[in-house]
């Protein structure tokens, strides 16, 4: 629920009251991709994914070669710790 924070123009008053009118009963499963062999079609379709950052990856990695962990991701494309624990939800090694 505190990714409520994030969404543009939704001001702190009114996630509180949606936090506080509503519940998590069950933690999501979520099916997460491979960082080192997704298409940028994969990639893109991810929540807090873009088309450039999927094209950023992809490139990176068939330049480079395969990601060996989140820290290399983050320092190559010059993502931000927060940034890169929202990906972590949606991406294995």
């Amino acid at each position: 629920m505190d990714q409520l924070y994030q969404v543009y123009g939704l001001d702190s008053v009114v996630v509180k009251a949606i936090k506080a009118s509503f519940s998590v009963q069950d933690t999501p499963v979520t099916h997460k991709i491979s960082v080192n062999s997704a298409s940028v079609y994969e990639l893109q379709r991810l929540p807090f994914f873009t088309k450039k950052l999927a094209e950023k990856i992809v490139r990176e990695r068939a330049t480079n070669g395969l990601f060996n962990d989140f820290d290399e991701i983050s320092n190559i494309l010059k993502l931000p710790e927060d940034k890169i624990e929202i990906i972590k939800l949606y991406l294995i090694l």
